[in-house]
């Protein structure tokens, strides 16, 4: 479920910034910062219904700015670099916790992700179940 709130792209952008200990606001070139903000585009595209212009303003970039971020970041997945989708992951498995969000479609998720999560939607099943037998 994607929502779309100013809140939930504050919350990614918190995120990202106090595991990668940058602003990302701040105009800079610096690898590290840049490669932040493309893990922030593609989290805000994962999590949320917000439009490229709503993602970019949050970190004051233009929307051509996401774009091409979200194409660096398929160019980071693609190449394989651990160095910034093991980052990904970690901030994606928190704010999935946080926000209560999950994304299916893509290809994201690794399989003991997977696995977790199986097991999550079946406790809540289980639950729910309890709970409508109680009713009936």
């Amino acid at each position: 479920m994607k929502i779309k709130t100013q809140n939930q792209i504050k919350i990614i952008r918190d995120a990202v910034e106090k595991h990668f200990n940058v602003n990302l606001n701040q105009p800079s070139r610096v690898r590290k910062t840049t490669n932040a903000r493309y893990i922030y585009f593609r989290l805000c595209k994962d999590f949320t219904f917000s439009t490229l212009y709503e993602i970019g303003n949050e970190v004051d970039r233009h929307h051509a700015t996401v774009v091409e971020g979200l194409k660096q970041f398929d160019n980071i997945k693609f190449i394989n670099d651990r160095q910034y989708l093991n980052p990904y992951h970690q901030i994606r498995k928190e704010l999935i916790l946080k926000l209560h969000s999950y994304k299916l479609e893509d290809s994201y998720f690794t399989l003991k992700e997977l696995i977790e999560q199986n097991n999550i939607l079946k406790e809540k099943n289980r639950l729910l179940t309890e709970r409508l037998e109680k009713i009936l």
